[in-house]
């Protein structure tokens, strides 16, 4: 289900999408298998966040990061960690934001998921744009 909900994809069908998600991730929860279901709930929370339901995304991600916590599902933390990046990002919330980006590169470099790499460039970007701001509300 969960794959399928991935395939009914973006547009008219989201709704169901998010519902078969949903629905995957608490079967992984019943089966015992923390991994699919923190991952789960990371899509979800990307998904909402697509949406402008930031709420919504927020707990979404907060639910993951406590499952892969919880159980020791690292690979899935840097992703978790990098949403909550990118919600801090998008609330001008730089200091948490940046914050967020560093614990995913830290999270990437400690399961050597290339991938994830890019958030050092989003991290240092995101002190060079807070710097910019700061420059120019002190003229």
């Amino acid at each position: 289900m969960h794959f399928i909900g991935w395939i009914r994809g973006w547009g008219e069908h989201i709704h169901e999408a998010i519902r078969l998600q949903e629905q995957a991730r608490e079967l992984y929860i019943a089966v015992g298998d923390p991994f699919r279901a923190a991952l789960g709930d990371q899509g979800l929370g990307i998904i909402y966040q697509a949406l402008g339901e930031m709420e919504k995304a927020r707990l979404y991600n907060l639910r993951g990061l406590e499952l892969a916590r919880r159980y020791g599902v690292r690979y899935v933390l840097g992703w978790l960690y990098w949403n909550q990046g990118v919600m801090a990002l998008g609330h001008g919330d730089w200091s948490a934001s940046e914050s967020h980006f560093k614990q995913s590169m830290q999270e990437a470099r400690s399961d050597m998921a290339i991938g994830l790499q890019a958030s050092r460039t989003l991290s240092s970007q995101c002190k060079r744009r807070k710097q910019q701001i700061m420059l120019v509300s002190k003229q």
